[in-house]
């Protein structure tokens, strides 16, 4: 009897495991929400799962033809034996096969679908396909490790006031104004040209939504960002109310900041409501002071397969401009986050 390697021992013990944990985790999402099937994870998961139980099928299926081919051959039933023969060595050769599936999450794009200098799509903008790309060394520090300070890490590593100039140089860059004031009103007349509201600029008691990216922030108000992840940089969302409410004219109750339904804590809310309070600012429950994301009576969010509809934030619909300050990072099911 041939002995088994340690190694293939190990593969087939793991397979073993990894079938049986993806079989169960599969089963425990999906059956209570079938839609759950098409999530990356699924995806990564249903190969592992589908693996193992056609490896289980196949190795009793085998067992039992194999215990009908004795009978069979017994009974001198000859063509009945070969079949069941013939059986068995597939549900052998389908058991092996099960065991070497590759899982993928997602289909990636070859490399070679993308030409350089050729952007796919059309450039749209107040400067079509226009890009503005601001890089200042002096606004974090780079001598930094969370050994410093492990409780206000961010405070050590980020400089408002270099932010800040990276801010204005970027709006400055993109819209070729010489103040503030000046390229804030191109863009918003430029939005309001395509939105078919003639060239007019920002309109006192119109709302802005700020749509900022905190969702590490789910734990908790007080719960410090980890060293691991990434959110929004507060500096970013203090320095853009200052350019709407300082440059623009914006009223402050006017504006609502946050990622709807997350928590807005206390990394935020120290920074930003302590300069101005009277910003809505927004997340899912509403506690000390934060304003409470209400949902749309209706499912207002159609997916273009008509499978799925949703409702979106109240705040949204009822926003004449909706700002969204992307956190360029990666994500595990949709490979980039903005």
């Amino acid at each position: 009897m041939k002995k088994i390697s340690g190694k293939a021992l190990w593969a087939r013990l793991s397979f073993i495991v990894l079938g049986l944990v993806s079989t169960a985790w599969f089963l425990i999402r999906v059956i209570p929400k079938p839609s759950r099937a098409t999530y990356p994870c699924m995806k990564a998961a249903a190969p592992f799962m589908s693996g193992f139980v056609v490896y289980i099928l196949s190795i009793a299926g085998s067992a039992f033809a194999i215990r009908l081919f004795h009978k069979k051959l017994q009974a001198s039933k000859y063509v009945t034996a070969t079949a069941l023969l013939a059986a068995t060595f597939v549900m052998i050769i389908a058991a092996n096969v099960s065991t070497g599936q590759e899982s993928k999450a997602a289909t990636l794009v070859e490399a070679s679908y993308f030409e350089a200098n050729n952007p796919i799509g059309t450039a749209d903008g107040l400067k079509p396909g226009r890009v503005v790309w601001v890089w200042n060394k002096n606004a974090t520090n780079e001598n930094f490790t969370p050994s410093n300070n492990k409780t206000n890490w961010w405070a050590y590593q980020t400089n408002r006031a270099e932010v800040s100039k990276m801010f204005d140089k970027a709006i400055l860059s993109y819209t070729d104004a010489s103040t503030l004031p000046e390229a804030w009103d191109a863009m918003f007349k430029h939005f309001n040209e395509q939105q078919g509201k003639g060239s007019v600029g920002y309109t006192p008691g119109e709302k802005i939504y700020i749509k900022v990216n905190i969702t590490n922030s789910a734990n908790g108000m007080t719960k410090t960002q980890n060293f691991d992840r990434m959110d929004l940089t507060p500096e970013m969302a203090l320095i853009l109310l200052r350019h709407l409410i300082e440059e623009v004219g914006v009223a402050q109750s006017d504006i609502y900041l946050g990622d709807p339904f997350r928590n807005f804590h206390n990394l935020y809310w120290d920074m930003c409501h302590s300069v101005y309070p009277d910003v809505n600012y927004c997340d899912g429950r509403g506690l000390s002071g934060r304003h409470q994301t209400v949902p749309t009576t209706e499912h207002a969010m159609k997916f273009s397969d008509k499978k799925l509809d949703f409702r979106i934030p109240q705040e949204y619909v009822d926003a004449a401009y909706i700002i969204n300050m992307p956190c360029l990072k990666t994500h595990n099911e949709g490979g980039i986050t903005i």
